[in-house]
């Protein structure tokens, strides 16, 4: 082999090596963005509050009031959701099949799905069932791919804000689960009285496990 062309292999092993390492970085970026942002705020002790002073719905998510407090604005006040503790806040898509993966596929890539089989807030009794992504592939999953990464982080009595037709629906959690698999009508029909399901993978960025939390209503203002 002549000297050109080890010097070729060899170039073309270095870019080769130097995409690799482009394209886990662009895959598992976010979540651990995600993870060492969520530690820092708690090792700063920065808390994220839900806007208080009515319901107003502006262009940015969030704004400081200063370095340790940062207000939460809904996305809208028609269908979203807002978690605080977490700091999540996503328009919700309406009526989104669990049966159709191109439709999900779909729908996910605008924000938080709410699966077309289950009721809506303002259902007395009504049981809601919302799925999204823990992820990082922006480029193929969308701009929501990561909305739900921390959702790991949530806690029992943690609360979950439900935006729908202009007022607020307030749930907290009962119970958190890991499970291989499930079937979806045993576990949103467990609960006695309205209640909110969240569901999605878990470790983020994997398919290995479901994530489930449950919580009832506790509050409508």
């Amino acid at each position: 082999m002549t000297e050109n062309a080890k010097k070729f292999l060899t170039r073309l092993s270095n870019i080769f090596l130097i995409l690799g390492i482009v394209l886990i970085f662009l895959t598992y970026y976010q979540i651990v963005f995600n993870e060492v942002k969520y530690r820092i705020d708690n090792l700063l002790k920065v808390s994220y509050t839900l806007e208080s002073e009515g319901i107003k719905v502006e262009d940015k998510k969030s704004s400081f009031i200063d370095a340790k407090n940062i207000i939460i604005k809904p996305i809208n006040t028609d269908f979203s959701i807002v978690i605080e503790s977490i700091n999540v806040s996503a328009p919700i898509i309406s009526d989104v099949p669990i049966i159709n993966k191109q439709d999900y596929l779909e729908s996910l890539k605008k924000g938080v799905a709410h699966a077309s089989f289950s009721d809506y807030p303002d259902n007395p009794v009504g049981k809601v069932y919302l799925f999204a992504h823990s992820s990082s592939n922006f480029w193929e999953l969308g701009r929501y791919s990561s909305v739900f990464n921390l959702l790991h982080k949530l806690k029992v009595d943690s609360q979950i804000n439900i935006f729908y037709k202009n007022k607020r629906y307030v749930y907290q959690v009962e119970n958190i689960e890991y499970k291989k698999d499930f079937r979806v009508d045993e576990t949103i029909y467990e609960s006695i009285g309205p209640s909110l399901t969240l569901q999605t993978c878990h470790p983020p960025g994997t398919t290995l496990n479901r994530l489930i939390i449950t919580s009832s209503l506790i509050k409508v203002e």
